[in-house]
């Protein structure tokens, strides 16, 4: 008797959902590896962010600053004009147009832009400059055509300051409310100063909370952070915007 072995093969079914398992696994993979890569680089960002901190509190002493922050970014809405000049401008639009890492290189504090690489896009040269005597942020020089070259959206990595709002959550006031502990806010009506991280990736932000903030606050994978020197709100398709407390006046 002739026996004929039968094979048989994999259904479709059986097929897809073991290239579904293998996705899985490929992610998961993959967001540990990122949460690997990022954390030397949350300790570095940390690190430079007390250097900061550092630099912009002696910074009230000197003459320019005559003991008072300057505000490098309004929350009003202002954006930078097209056209004109930007003396003519208001306070929130030239707050709008510039960022607390102008000043600090006006005044000699800094020699150049911090960079943190994570995705984001490259950072535009601005025409916005802080000019020591008059206190004030003003285009170099102050002409239609240079002022029409600033870009409207700032969009990268950057120091800003700006008036606290404790009326707002903190991982929804955009740097203007940081809670040391559950439930206190900054006060009012006070300058805060934070680095901002548009767009970063949720591996990125997780890897910072965990290495700022105390145990008790670090957030679950995909929640919103919102107590301690960092917060951001829950990460959408993988990214949001992180903020980290520098210091406030």
């Amino acid at each position: 008797m002739n026996l004929v072995r039968q094979t048989r093969g994999f259904t479709l079914l059986e097929i897809l959902t073991v290239c579904g398992l293998i996705t899985v696994l490929l992610g998961i993979l993959i967001f540990a590896i990122g949460r690997a890569m990022n954390a030397p680089r949350a300790t570095a960002v940390l690190q430079r962010s007390k250097t900061y901190a550092a630099l912009i509190r002696d910074a009230l002493n000197a003459p320019s600053f005559r003991g008072q922050l300057p505000v490098t970014h309004s929350g009003n809405g202002g954006v930078v004009p097209t056209s004109g000049q930007l003396a003519a401008g208001s306070a929130a639009t030239k707050d709008n147009g510039c960022s607390f890492e102008v000043v600090m290189l006006a005044e000699r504090m800094i020699e150049r832009f911090e960079e943190v690489s994570y995705g984001s896009p490259a950072r535009p040269l601005l025409g916005v400059q802080w000019d020591p005597a008059g206190r004030t942020f003003v285009a170099a020089p102050d002409l239609a055509a240079t002022v029409a070259a600033i870009p409207a959206a700032v969009t990268w990595q950057r120091l800003e300051s700006r008036i606290s709002d404790p009326a707002t959550s903190p991982e929804l006031a955009q740097g203007a409310n940081f809670q040391a502990i559950t439930g206190v806010n900054l006060p009012p009506q006070v300058v805060v100063v934070y680095w901002r991280f548009p767009s970063a990736p949720q591996s990125f932000a997780e890897a910072l909370a965990k290495a700022a903030n105390k145990p008790e606050y670090r957030p679950a994978a995909g929640a919103a952070c919102t107590v301690g020197p960092v917060v951001y709100a829950a990460p959408v398709n993988g990214l949001t915007d992180v903020y980290v407390y520098l210091c406030h006046q």
